[in-house]
């Protein structure tokens, strides 16, 4: 049995000590080699100083080890979506919502 359609979006909002260069995230966008190999290629957008990154893999500190390939080093990390379930922009820190089947099906 095919374990991808298990595999969702992963979008993560990505603060890094330094801005990343055109280069940097050119290697993102193809796929980098980690210690696990090599990963497929991200999405990537630039906003307001942040890094957008969806990924549809999810191996272990991954958005931290592709970020440390590339030379940039994250200090803020969020996952703010998975699949076409949304992060709320408003929710403290700490809190959560009780989601429904629907909402993430």
């Amino acid at each position: 049995v095919s374990q991808s359609r298990y595999k969702h979006d992963k979008e993560y909002e990505v603060i890094t000590s330094i801005p990343p260069t055109e280069s940097q995230l050119e290697r993102l966008r193809q796929g980098v080699e980690i210690s696990t190999g090599l990963t497929s290629p991200a999405k990537l957008k630039l906003k307001n100083g942040m890094v957008y990154m969806t990924i549809h893999e999810g191996k272990k500190r991954q958005v931290r080890r592709m970020f440390d390939a590339v030379g940039l080093d994250v200090r803020n990390l969020k996952r703010i979506r998975i699949g076409k379930l949304q992060l709320p922009k408003d929710l403290p820190s700490g809190q959560f919502l009780k989601v429904k089947k629907e909402d993430i099906i």
